[in-house]
This record gives C-alpha cells, sequence and structure tokens, in this order.
C-alpha cells in the first residue's frame, strides 16, 4: 500500500527519537564524569532540597529498613509520584539530584579525587549558599493490632516543621504516604498534578487552592490551568473559560492555556474559536505537541478526517521522544480504518519504548483488522507479558483464539 502523503516517514521520526533520548542518556552520563560549571551553578543555586536520612524505630529495622534504606524507598516513592505528574510546567525534581543519588546508589561519584558532594560543597561555602535541608524521624505511635507511625519531617536550617502525618502500615506503605505528603509541602504544583492523574478530584483541587494562595505566583498559571481541566472534565465549561480569561490577565502568550481554552469552546460547539485557539497554541509553541492535538480535535469535530490525521501525525513528529504522540495518533487511526497507517504508527513508537503495553496491543488491533492474525496473536501476547491486566490485547487474544476455534 502507497503511503499517504500526509503520512511522514516514520521510520526517520523513530530514529529521530532514539537520538534525542540517546543525547540525554549521554548528557547525564557525561554529567557525572565532568562538572561543568553551568550545570554546577544550576544544581547548586536550585530551589531543590538535600533529604537527610531520617531516622526510624526498631519495628523499621527489623525489617530491614535501616536509616539509610528507608530514606533511599522514601526518594524512589517520591520519584515515581514525580513520573505521574503531567503539569504544563517542564518540572524539576523536588530532590537534589545528586543527594538522591547518592543516597539510591549508596555511592560518590569521583572526579580526579573528589566525590562530586565535596566540590558542591566548597562551591557552596565560597558563593555563600545555604542548602535547604530536610531532616526527621520516624517513631512508634501506637502498637495495638496493628502499629501506627508519627513522620515528622523539617526544613532546614529554620527547622520548620513540613510534614507531621500520622498513619499505619507496613514501612513501604508508610514511605508511600509520606512521599506524596512531602511533594505537597515542597511543590503543590506536583501535588496537584499528581492527584489529577490519579482522579483524586478532591486532593487535586485542594493543591490547586494551595498553589493560588502560597507565596509562588509563578506557578498560579499553572494551577489555574489544571483547574480548567478539571472544570471541563466534569462539564463545567463555562468556569474553565473563566479560568483561561485569569491566565490571560497573567501571561497572554501562555501555550498551554490556549489548549485548555480550545478545549473547552469545543465541547462548547464552538468550533471556530476552537480551532482559533488551537492555532494560537501552535503558534506560541510549534515544538511542543499542545497545538497540534487541539487543532487534530477540532478537525475531529468536523468531520476532517484527513487533516486530523496529519495533524496527528505532526504530533509524533514534533515529540519522537515521548510516548504519548505515538500512543494517540495510532489509536487515532485505527478507530478510523487506516489499521496499516495505525501499525506503521506503533511499531515505530516501540521501537523507542518497547516497554509499551498500549503500544503492542494497538498492534496487535492494526494486524488483526489487516488480516494478519498469526503476528496479531504474537503481538498481543507480547502486550500481556508487558501488562497481564491490558483489556485489549485480552480481548483480541480471545476474539482470535475464539474465531480459530
Amino acid at each position: 500500500m502507497r503511503r499517504p502523503a500526509w503520512l511522514p516517514g516514520l521510520e526517520q521520526i523513530s530514529t529521530w527519537g532514539q537520538v534525542l533520548k540517546t543525547w540525554s542518556i549521554t548528557a547525564l552520563t557525561a554529567g557525572a564524569a565532568v562538572i561543568s560549571a553551568i550545570g554546577l551553578y544550576r544544581t547548586l543555586t536550585s530551589d531543590a532540597v538535600v533529604i537527610e536520612p531520617i531516622r526510624v524505630p526498631s519495628a523499621f529495622e527489623q525489617r530491614g529498613f535501616t536509616a539509610e534504606i528507608a530514606t533511599a524507598r522514601l526518594l524512589d516513592e517520591v520519584a515515581a509520584f514525580e513520573r505521574q505528574q503531567s503539569s504544563a510546567k517542564d518540572r524539576v525534581s523536588i530532590l537534589s539530584r545528586e543527594r538522591a543519588d547518592e543516597l539510591m546508589n549508596m555511592q560518590a561519584v569521583s572526579v580526579k579525587g573528589l566525590d562530586t558532594q565535596t566540590i558542591q560543597g566548597m562551591v557552596r561555602e565560597a558563593l555563600g549558599i545555604v542548602p535547604r535541608r530536610i531532616t526527621g524521624d520516624v517513631t512508634l505511635a501506637g502498637a495495638d493490632d496493628e502499629p501506627t507511625y508519627r513522620i515528622r519531617l523539617r526544613r532546614q536550617p529554620e527547622n520548620r516543621v513540613i510534614v507531621d502525618l500520622t498513619t499505619g502500615g507496613d514501612p513501604q506503605t508508610v514511605l508511600r504516604k509520606t512521599a506524596i505528603a512531602l511533594i505537597e509541602a515542597v511543590d503543590p504544583m506536583i501535588a496537584a498534578s499528581i492527584h489529577w492523574r490519579a482522579r483524586d478530584e478532591e486532593n487535586a483541587m485542594r493543591m490547586v487552592d494551595e498553589v493560588l494562595a502560597n507565596d509562588t505566583p509563578d506557578d498560579d498559571k499553572y494551577g489555574l490551568n489544571l483547574r480548567g481541566y478539571i472544570h471541563i472534565t466534569k462539564g463545567r465549561h463555562q468556569q474553565a473559560l473563566e479560568d483561561f480569561a485569569a491566565i490571560m490577565r497573567i501571561d497572554p502568550a501562555f501555550a498551554p492555556a490556549h489548549f485548555m481554552s480550545s478545549w473547552a469552546y469545543r465541547m462548547q460547539g464552538d468550533l471556530d474559536r476552537a480551532r482559533d485557539e488551537a492555532q494560537r497554541c501552535i503558534d506560541l509553541a510549534p515544538g511542543r505537541s499542545w497545538g497540534y492535538l487541539a487543532m487534530a480535535r477540532v478537525h475531529l469535530a468536523r468531520g476532517e478526517i484527513d487533516p486530523a490525521a496529519s495533524m496527528f501525525l505532526t504530533m509524533v513528529e514534533k515529540r519522537p521522544d515521548a510516548l504519548q504522540p505515538f500512543v494517540q495518533a495510532s489509536g487515532f487511526l485505527l478507530e478510523h480504518g487506516r489499521p496499516s497507517d495505525a501499525g506503521r504508527v506503533a511499531r515505530a513508537g516501540l521501537r523507542l519504548f518497547p516497554e509499551s503495553a498500549v503500544l503492542e496491543a494497538t498492534l496487535g488491533d492494526a494486524l488483526s483488522q489487516s488480516g494478519d492474525a498469526f503476528q496479531a496473536s504474537r503481538a498481543y501476547r507480547r502486550a500481556l507479558r508487558l501488562d497481564g491486566a491490558n483489556a485489549r490485547a485480552t480481548k483480541g487474544l480471545a476474539a482470535l483464539e475464539g474465531g480459530g476455534r
């Protein structure tokens, strides 16, 4: 089948994406061996925090959770939560990268006889920089049928309590609850995004209220934008547009807000304004996928399938290093009767993201619709090996096996 004119060379796109991913990994690896002046200065002067080993009770130690291990597990949980956040802001981790690595890997990186922490300590001292540190302890609060623990984390040097939590459960569960409480205390915008991603609207809105009330006004537009998304998902489109208007008073060139307003106008049926807002988003952020997704959805609402497909593929071109554009583009093409093209997109994505059960299942559907039952079965089985609960793969495999009897 001849490739349509609007479908770019996905092999080339996949190559670009691999280059971007490889470049990122190489840059991080090089940074471990050589500390550049700019990178070091940014690390030293960032708002990131350093977590000192937290003190733990004997009940933790008896289960293998020493102070060092418990702190490393806490960092793991923070990192896992941060990967779930979907804020429009390109945010950095709340944690000091070099300290997190030290605690998780239990080793320091040597640079000509001096470890990274020593060098950074010397430069901090020379610049008069006081690092933000977090200390804390876990104490036994009650030991009836099931023990409960009190976790207190303090920000230094002011010794201010930022987390005071009493909870029960095994050590890992306690540390997981502590992690989200710590994120809420240090960066409520990240916390709001995490809660919304977990479909916890109440806590997401609570954190947005914190963002709008605290002393970090730069985050207000991100909080309003997320609140607008929540309003739209609940059918409160006019309230979302009120949040959009508030953002425009802060920053008229804030591209993600134009994506949000396009979505709200589209849900209200005002496709002309939805198109205009999508185009504004593209104009303001041509290198990001937001505007192209918004425009694709406007075309789809108008029944313009080919232009919508073109926009979905442009998303892949703009973000070949990200999974979601591949998922959205392949899913759209599959849904609209283009299984061959959907399979091409899914394969291109899998070359970059081989652990994606969603793309494997989509590839299985594309192959099944194209009549290649054998390869479809293999794709479904790969998807289930990656995610045994993948409903699409389970359903597709059952349909193939049922049809074969």
